[in-house]
């Protein structure tokens, strides 16, 4: 029986059904849902069209794009009567999935099966394959 459940969400259709997963799976086993989203800081000076981000802006905006992702995820497990926290972390995403599962008691950790990253085509499912050869839990892996 499943108590803890994290599920991890980027945004990508995969993640998003990864969090209808959890919604039911926590609604089943009466588990505390939380809702994690994983950044990268940025240490270099990056330019979007003409306009020049500084390294703190962009941070900021990732950030920011991270909160609204978490709280609209966080809407959709209440809407659907389950309990669900949300934290934003950062660092490697997979490590920091599997670190915040540790630390938290988490009985189940859910992740999609290919997220929205960058390089996306070249390490398709590489941070959900980490998740589930570093967890100590189970790992639900949603396609």
């Amino acid at each position: 029986m499943f108590k803890k459940i994290a599920v991890a969400v980027d945004g990508s259709d995969f993640s998003k059904k990864a969090l209808n997963a959890a919604i039911v799976l926590g609604k089943e086993q009466k588990a505390a849902l939380s809702v994690i989203h994983v950044v990268h800081s940025v240490q270099t000076r990056y330019t979007a069209g003409e306009v020049a981000l500084s390294v703190a802006e962009f941070n900021r905006a990732i950030r920011q794009e991270g909160e609204e992702l978490l709280s609209r995820s966080k809407t959709n497990a209440e809407d659907a009567g389950i309990h669900c926290t949300t934290q934003l972390l950062t660092g490697d995403v997979a490590q920091s999935i599997v670190q915040y599962a540790a630390e938290n008691g988490v009985n189940l950790i859910v992740v999609g099966s290919h997220g929205r990253g960058m390089a996306k085509e070249i390490l398709l499912g590489s941070v959900s394959h980490k998740v589930a050869q570093l967890a100590k839990c189970p790992v639900l892996i949603v396609k």
